[in-house]
């Protein structure tokens, strides 16, 4: 009986710090344009909507970061 050589597991992603996200949330938020990555994360879209409101007002908001209120 032979045993296969390749038997690897499936490679697990990593989960990202909530300090990194929030990083990524501001930087993105200065650029305008939220990363579709992070969209369902609670960490990331806060920080980024209180971030982008901080620099445009609500009014300012485009759709795509009014999308992120839904999260």
């Amino acid at each position: 009986m032979t045993v296969s050589q390749d038997m690897s597991l499936p490679r697990r992603q990593r989960a990202i710090a909530p300090e990194y996200l929030e990083a990524y949330a501001e930087a993105d938020a200065q650029m305008g344009q939220p990363n579709p990555r992070f969209k369902q994360s609670a960490i990331y879209t806060h920080r980024y909507l209180a971030k982008r409101t901080e620099l445009v007002g609500v009014e300012g908001l485009s759709d795509s970061e009014l999308d992120l209120t839904i999260f």
